[in-house]
């Protein structure tokens, strides 16, 4: 059988400072498109929304391992100190009472009576005149 050099050829990363030199490019481009004036057409339509999506995809992938790093370390200092003895829930969870009271309701004070109108005459009732 016979096989296209593709096979042979393996994905190998390029160093961090290639990509870096890449990207900065790929910035200066997209700089340069953007300081033409306006256009009802984008040159390269295609390829620049696709490095648009790209981006923000790496940059999702990005926060959620960041995210992600930040729960384990959480996790090791609490399975840390619950090894070591101090049991900082337990005491906190004693420290709460058995039955919780339901939160006080602040209750809107009554509202005076209004007082009766002077300066306006009397419409509906015979005005009373002291």
């Amino acid at each position: 059988m016979v096989t296209m050099g593709a096979d042979r050829h393996e994905f190998r990363a390029l160093p961090l400072k290639q990509y870096e030199l890449v990207l900065q490019n790929a910035q200066q481009v997209l700089d340069s498109l953007l300081r033409q004036p306006p256009r009802p057409w984008l040159c390269f339509g295609d390829v620049v929304r696709d490095l648009g999506r790209q981006a923000s995809v790496l940059s999702q992938q990005a926060a959620a391992c960041r995210l992600q790093r930040a729960f384990r370390r959480h996790a090791q200092r609490f399975a840390a100190k619950a090894a070591n003895g101090t049991d900082d829930v337990a005491v906190a969870m004693d420290a709460l009472p058995a039955v919780a009271k339901p939160p006080t309701v602040r209750q809107k004070p009554p509202t005076p009576p209004s007082a009766p109108c002077i300066s306006a005459p009397c419409i509906s009732a015979p005005c009373i005149s002291a």
